[in-house]
């Protein structure tokens, strides 16, 4: 009982830091962590320099991406099948096991 309980307080603490842009992104076993860009209303989520600055690429649902870093309400992607890298939205993106 006292480790569902426990389980059940750190699932909640994880979704609650979650929802405040702040993630703790997991990795896989050779250090990997992936996520899968979300549905955006106008189709696509722009990729950026830097945090709000210039859009480099457009990303779109389904889209997939390697976790570089997260920051606050922005994370670093590198796209999957390009050579670019940036920032964006951290609600744009959801965590997911990375494929081999």
């Amino acid at each position: 009982m006292t480790k569902y309980l426990v389980a059940t307080a750190v699932a909640a603490l994880v979704a609650t830091s979650a929802h405040a842009g702040q993630f703790n992104w997991g990795r896989d076993a050779v250090g990997r962590s992936c996520a899968v860009v979300l549905k955006a209303s106008d189709g696509f989520w722009n990729l950026r320099t830097s945090p709000n600055g210039k859009v480099i690429m457009r990303l779109h649902r389904g889209d997939l991406v390697e976790v570089v870093k997260g920051f606050g309400s922005w994370t670093r992607v590198a796209p999957q099948d390009s050579d670019l890298d940036g920032w964006i939205f951290t609600d744009a993106i959801q965590e997911i096991p990375c494929a081999n």
